[in-house]
């Protein structure tokens, strides 16, 4: 009897039969080696005439995906043949992997034993080490139910949700495209005010330096030019100053490792890539040149048991990497080996930070340098001690008025050696830069030379970019009041690492109707459909806008998987939380639109059909032409396409031959068209 080990992608299956020894046919005595080309099934949606708000399925029937029932048939083969004992389930190592893995074997309805192998690199011995460490699929029982929670919520969400308003509303893109809209409108709506402030130049026996007149530690701002001007001549004609410093040695940490999202951050505010790209360049690191670990992660620590990997990796990349070998010499990876800004298993939940492999690539090409180099100086800076910097702050004084200023010597370089002091270096900021003060001597004071207001204006919050709303994405749980489900959503955020990308490129998908929102000279604009959308929302349902219902599902999805909640009673509430929406968008109208809808696509299931000159058209490409072999469709035969997924019997069709014939027209989702059925 033999082992099927399904991979998520045909590069992971042949990398596996080759780490494994069965060769490029991918099958020997003991093992057989296939996969999946990402997700194949998917769950059903409806065409039938029961279309009633809200739909909420007993049991989810599954679909194929259009164009992948050869690669679900080759596998469904596989997986039923007889000499075929049991099933490994070698897809990516998390929720989604789970699912993508499931879904199949759900599908073919065979009751056969399935083992996990959770890859976490894919160099040939973290494979094997993978197949060795193997175990019962029933151990992950509860993170598929967590995954098969998610993707029912999300279809019941998104399908009653967008066939109530006629418009695609989901659990994630729905208030990430809040958050884009209410930060234009913030911006948009800000009114600019004017401000003055006083500054001074003072000498002493070394020099001069310049200071800011504060109240309360900050600076004292004053509404109009003429107050800051009637201080600043009463306090032009008074000397000495008395001078106090505060002196401090502060210590700055080096960045901590990289997770997809942070990774994703950097690359677009250091190259201007998108998070997309970013992702897909980094999976290419992955899968094809064996360089990083696994990317698609939200955590930015290692396991405790790494030390000795982490070393080797190190090894390996100073040939590359000569600001490597401080941190050999200094064995500074085994004196780090209890830091838990490093190794931490408890902030660790499917993968780890996003590091070197330690495998050397040799052709990337410029693009995957740059985030491979990101991922590497990263990487070897963590280990490396703080940089140490020698801050004063010095008051200036005189009577109740006192002026600040601060000054910052760099004593021990630390990590930013690593960068070499790189000036576009997010982690190294304006407040860690060199910036000398002139020394005083004991008990000296100090001379006003010059004072005068200075004018400053205020700033709106600034648009979101796409580096920004990732942040924002992860960090939704800052904006929850609710102490628990902000824990929930501090970890996991608004989406995942995986997806986050997938939602900004999708509110920016260019289709046949206007997208959600636009870039424009780096940041993201709302379109005005977006903006209607969101006012919609929030006037009639602001919790579907809200990150309260990220941050709450994914809480309990993380307590299935924990198995201190059950799936049933989740998805209980999910069909209250639907009924609710429902009820709110039923009496609430629609949003007008520029082009008119006539409907959710019966093929997608997800976007609006819209009404266009000789058809009607949806952004996913289906179209349901208004004449088809030289017939007219009536308002009925359009419904029916719409809610059944098929027309009656239409015996008005003519052949190219003008020949009559009789068929119905039916929604064939593998082709994304319309067919005739005989």
């Amino acid at each position: 009897m033999k082992k099927l080990i399904i991979a998520e992608k045909p590069s992971v299956a042949r990398d596996i039969a080759e780490a494994l020894g069965v060769g490029s046919r991918l099958e020997n005595d003991t093992l057989v080696i296939s996969n999946c080309i990402g997700h194949l099934v998917t769950l059903s949606y409806p065409t039938d005439s029961n279309t009633t708000l809200p739909i909420l399925p007993d049991k989810f029937s599954l679909d194929l995906i259009p164009g992948t029932k050869d690669q679900f048939k080759k596998l469904s083969s596989l997986i039923q043949r007889n000499d075929i004992s049991t099933i490994i389930n070698a897809c990516d190592a998390g929720r989604e992997g789970e699912l993508i893995f499931r879904l199949v074997y759900d599908k073919v309805g065979v009751k056969k034993p399935i083992e996990r192998m959770w890859l976490q690199s894919m160099t040939p011995d973290a494979i094997r080490q993978a197949y060795r460490d193997r175990k019962e699929g029933v151990i992950y029982e509860s993170l598929y139910d967590a995954a098969k929670s998610r993707s029912e919520a999300d279809w019941l969400v998104g399908i009653n949700g967008s066939r109530a308003v006629k418009s695609a509303v989901g659990r994630v893109m729905t208030p990430t495209l809040a958050m884009v809209v209410n930060r234009y409108e913030e911006n948009k709506n800000f009114k600019v005010s004017t401000f003055y402030e006083i500054v001074a130049d003072f000498n002493v026996s070394a020099g001069q330096y310049t200071a800011k007149l504060i109240k309360d530690k900050e600076p004292l701002r004053f509404n109009t030019l003429d107050e800051a001007t009637a201080l600043a001549n009463e306090l032009s004609g008074h000397n000495p100053w008395h001078i106090e410093e505060f002196k401090e040695i502060k210590k700055k940490l080096a960045p901590t490792l990289f997770d997809l999202t942070s990774l994703q951050q950097e690359a677009n505010r250091k190259f201007g890539y998108a998070a997309a790209k970013t992702l897909t360049i980094t999976q290419a690191l992955y899968e094809n040149h064996k360089a990083v670990t696994y990317p698609r992660t939200d955590a930015n620590v290692l396991p405790s048991d790494y030390v000795i990997t982490a070393e080797q990796a190190l090894e390996a990349l100073e040939q590359r990497y000569p600001i490597a070998r401080k941190a050999i010499e200094n064995n500074w990876v085994q004196i780090n080996h209890a830091n838990k800004r490093i190794f931490n298993d408890a902030k660790i939940s499917d993968h780890f930070a996003i590091i070197p492999t330690g495998h050397l690539p040799s052709d990337l090409d410029e693009d995957e340098q740059n985030i491979y180099d990101l991922i590497v100086k990263r990487f070897i800076a963590i280990f490396y001690p703080p940089a140490e910097y020698n801050h004063t702050k010095r008051l200036t004084s005189f009577d109740t008025y006192r002026f600040s200023t601060t000054g910052n010597v760099l004593i021990t370089s630390g990590w930013l050696e690593v960068f070499d002091y790189e000036s576009d270096n997010e982690d190294v900021n304006d407040e860690d830069k060199e910036e000398k003060l002139v020394p005083i001597q004991d008990n000296e004071s100090a001379k006003l030379i010059n004072v005068q207001p200075k004018e400053g204006k205020t700033t709106p919050p600034p648009l979101y970019n796409e580096a920004t709303l990732l942040k924002a994405m992860e960090t939704a749980g800052k904006t929850i009041e609710d102490e628990a489900y902000a824990d929930a959503i501090k970890s996991k955020g608004i989406g995942t690492p995986a997806t986050r990308a997938g939602v900004i490129e999708k509110l920016k998908k260019k289709g046949k109707t206007e997208p959600y929102m636009v870039m424009s000279k780096k940041s993201l604009i709302p379109t005005e459909r977006g903006i209607k959308l969101i006012h919609f929302l929030r006037d009639k349902t602001p919790h579907l806008i809200s990150p309260e219902l990220t941050g709450e599902w994914e809480f309990k999805l993380a307590q299935i998987e924990r198995k201190e909640v059950n799936r049933s009673d989740f998805m209980k509430e999910i069909h209250t939380a639907v009924i609710e929406i429902v009820n709110a968008f039923s009496v609430a109208g629609k949003i007008s639109t520029q082009r008119e809808s006539i409907g959710v696509c019966p093929s997608c299931g997800e976007n609006d059909l819209h009404d266009r000159k000789y058809s009607f058209m949806c952004d996913c490409g289906f179209k349901i032409n208004k004449e088809i072999a030289g017939y007219k469709l009536s308002k009925k035969d359009l419904s029916d396409i719409v809610s059944q997924g098929k027309t009656e019997k239409i015996n008005a069709f003519k052949s190219k031959a003008s020949k009559p014939f009789t068929a119905s027209l039916v929604v064939d989702k593998q082709k994304n068209n319309l067919v005739f059925e005989f």
